[in-house]
């Protein structure tokens, strides 16, 4: 039994050897899935090229160009420098990731606070009650050279009073997207609470509240720690339009929300103070992407990151995005669908509560 010892020791090495040796394999296929669910993420990773068998992607169709901007837009070199202070959860940090690469583009010195909200399904109204002063946050920044996490000890009203920012931006929690009783609760005004709260807080006169939309799940989404899908019938669409009820009926009506009249409205890219970045993220899945874009059928994926950044970008600058190479390596993964990302964003810019038609859409 003692000679047998040693070589079932090595049989049992060998298998997990063996095993590990595949994980690798079996990562990679689990991100491969992650988006573009029409083109099995494809796409994502580039290694269609091969295996088309003739077909032509829409991404490779000459035939297939990039519309132009028909709105009006700012020149470049009109914004030197932006400051944003950002108050969400991991929605939000999804959503700026890749923003800076984007500003150093355009020759934009940026300073990005993110104050990440750690909250629970239990905490309902999540970031948007009378308490969220007490929540804990993780404090993200980013100053042109990286995020860093900076301590936690710093209090909020500390982090509000540290700049001159110029944009206070909010969200909803992607766990109560579209419900209406998160933002507003009968006499109980959340919303105004906390920008007025933020605007006490803020030195200065220049901050303005901006508020970033949200996205609708993937239509396979089962993920209950979200408050079920089931609210919205488990049906995308639904949850598309109940985003958009909740913003024109409870955050645009809003005054620190409301359009300002004169000279603001002419330099300012915002319409009604919301980003549409839960419309570019449906009218790129209404083009080839189908219900891609997360990477776990809530939080975005890092080409749904690129077409958030973006988003963000065109609506806080006015840009022409078509311009934009978007050259820093982190974009590579995404570079084959800057076309359909630019399109989507343009759109969304456009048309911030409807789904735009794609040029894109290889729908028979």
């Amino acid at each position: 039994m003692k000679r047998r010892t040693p070589l079932i020791a090595l049989v049992l090495a060998l298998v997990m050897l063996m095993s590990a040796c595949a994980m690798p394999g079996i990562l990679i296929n689990s991100q491969k899935n992650q988006e573009g669910n029409e083109y099995n993420a494809d796409m994502e990773n580039v290694t269609n090229a091969t295996e088309s068998n003739g077909r032509i992607w829409p991404w490779e169709d000459p035939s297939i160009t990039l519309p132009e901007f028909t709105g009006t837009v700012t020149e470049p070199g009109s914004v030197t420098s932006l400051k944003i202070i950002v108050m969400g959860d991991a929605s939000a940090k999804d959503a700026w990731e890749f923003f800076p690469q984007i500003a150093k583009e355009a020759g934009i010195d940026i300073k990005i606070s993110i104050l990440c909200m750690n909250v629970n399904k239990s905490q309902q109204a999540s970031i948007y009650n009378h308490r969220w002063q007490s929540f804990n946050y993780t404090h993200y920044q980013n100053t042109g050279d990286g995020w860093k996490t900076l301590s936690n000890s710093t209090s909020r009203t500390s982090v509000l009073k540290s700049e001159n920012w110029q944009y206070f931006v909010i969200n909803q929690s992607i766990w109560d997207s579209g419900k209406a009783d998160t933002i507003n609760a009968g006499d109980n005004t959340f919303l105004a609470e906390i920008c007025r709260t933020v605007k006490n807080d803020i030195p200065g006169t220049k901050e303005k509240c901006l508020w970033m939309q949200t996205w609708a799940y993937e239509e396979n989404s089962r993920n209950n720690l979200f408050n079920g899908f089931k609210d919205y019938g488990e049906n995308q669409m639904q949850m598309y339009n109940a985003i958009n009820d909740a913003i024109q009926n409870y955050v645009v009506t809003e005054y620190y929300f409301k359009q300002k009249k004169g000279a603001e409205v002419a330099t300012n890219a915002l319409k009604d103070s919301v980003i549409p970045v839960g419309t570019a993220v449906q009218n790129m899945r209404e083009a080839y992407w189908s219900d891609g874009l997360t990477r776990d059928a809530e939080y975005l994926s890092n080409t749904g990151k690129v077409l958030a950044a973006l988003m963000l970008f065109k609506s806080l600058t006015g840009y022409d995005v078509n311009d934009l190479e978007l050259s820093d390596p982190v974009f590579d993964h995404a570079r084959p669908h800057l076309g359909v990302i630019k399109e989507s964003v343009n759109n969304a810019y456009l048309n911030p509560y409807a789904v735009t038609p794609s040029v894109y859409n290889t729908a028979d």
